[in-house]
């Protein structure tokens, strides 16, 4: 029998024919068959850890190449969507060039100014060429204000049909959907649209307020065609004949201080807004209509006829100073104005009281551009104008829908 060893060397097995001997135990033979079957196990057990480790580098290999293969893939993709994109800039960039350089070899042709549209019958009463460059937008800003009675329609023969179209004391008002169309067009659409204007009204017909706000300020219209109201009355003046009509000789003649009072009282209410809400900065120009007008030209505010100058009012051009219109555009002048009630001739009995009192306020009249009886004209007397009238129903009709 063997015995161990304390030897310093490191373990070791030690196989014989018939022992196997390991430092530090004691071993006993063993028989043949025993031997062979640990030598079986020994050769299995190490057979198996080589097919594991090998399994193991496979799989590792392969996944290895799997990696190295999606990275190839993923930089050729990117280096083909590249190419593409490169390939794609250089086509357009081509493209370009070939158009400049056809255009470049194309000969230039003078552009025509535009002209405007001819159409076979032209009924708009205005020459669109002269209306043209006071259409577009405007930077600056106006007051437009309507003052006094819409008068009523009393006897006139329609020189058409013959007919009586409306007997005296008739309490049909002038229709205002057609005189406020032709505001609309030839006054506030010829000096830079709704949005250039504040509208003022004073008025001694009351029942005209719907229809004048409904046709004149458009509250419906879309932004642009809507006309900014900063003021408006509508009251009976009797009261006022009341207070004031002894004054004057004859009731008949109460008509000319009832449109005196009511220019004062739009021009205060003016001169009011300047002084709270515009932080006294005046308006360009300050235009008064009465609301009971045919109109079929431009008023336009930038006509050298109307240019302002200081102490000086434009109106209709008549015989006498008309009363259709007045323009001025100093603010000291619109207080002048406002002044007129208290400047009538109480006993002037004519049709020249406005001349005279406004020449008492110290305002010059001067003819504007617009001629009384052919340009304006009050409605109910429109008939009577021939160089109004003379143009016919058709074209009142086509121009303004005018049905009566």
């Amino acid at each position: 029998m063997l015995t161990s060893h304390s030897d310093p060397k490191p373990p070791y097995l030690l196989v014989t024919h018939n022992l196997i001997v390991s430092p530090d135990v004691i071993v006993t033979p063993l028989s043949e068959h025993s031997e062979k079957s640990i030598e079986i196990e020994l050769g299995e057990s190490h057979t198996d850890q080589d097919v594991v480790a090998n399994e193991k580098a496979d799989r590792e290999a392969a996944e290895q190449n799997e990696a190295e293969e999606r990275l190839a893939k993923e930089k050729g993709d990117r280096e083909e969507a590249e190419r593409i994109a490169k390939e794609k800039a250089d086509r357009e960039e081509a493209e370009r060039l070939a158009k400049e350089k056809l255009i470049a070899k194309r000969p230039r042709v003078p552009r025509k100014k535009s002209e405007p549209e001819k159409s076979a019958l032209n009924l708009s009463g205005v020459d669109p060429a002269r209306k043209a460059p006071f259409a577009e937008p405007s930077l600056r800003r106006y007051a437009l204000v309507f003052f006094g009675r819409c008068s009523k329609f009393y006897a006139w023969k329609n020189r058409f049909s013959g007919k009586d179209r409306a007997q005296r004391n008739s309490q049909i008002f002038t229709p205002l959907n057609t005189t406020s169309l032709m505001v609309h067009r030839h006054v506030i659409d010829s000096n830079g649209g709704a949005d250039a204007f504040d509208l003022y009204i004073h008025s001694w017909s009351p029942g005209i307020e719907n229809n004048m706000k409904e046709f004149i300020v458009r509250p419906h219209a879309p932004p642009g065609r809507r006309m900014n109201l900063v003021w408006s009355e509508f009251e009976d003046n009797d009261i006022y004949q009341r207070l004031y009509g002894k004054l004057y000789n004859d009731k008949a003649n109460w008509a000319h201080p009832s449109v005196a009072i009511s220019i004062s009282k739009s021009a205060m209410s003016v001169l009011q807004h300047i002084k709270l809400k515009r932080r006294g900065k005046p308006y360009d120009q300050v235009l008064f209509m009465r609301p009971d007008l045919a109109l079929i030209a431009d008023i336009n505010l930038s006509d050298p006829r109307h240019a302002p100058k200081k102490g000086t009012i434009y109106s209709d051009s008549t015989i006498t100073m008309g009363d259709f219109y007045f323009i001025m555009s100093h603010p000291e002048d619109l207080e002048r104005f406002a002044d007129v009630r208290n400047q009538m001739d109480t006993k002037d009995r004519g049709y020249n009281w406005l001349p005279a009192a406004v020449a008492a306020t110290g305002l010059r009249p001067e003819p504007g551009a617009l001629k009384a009886g052919v340009d304006i004209e009050v409605y109910r007397k429109m008939c009577a104008a021939e160089g109004m009238w003379s143009r016919g129903f058709r074209f009142f009709n086509h121009s303004y829908k005018m049905t009566w």
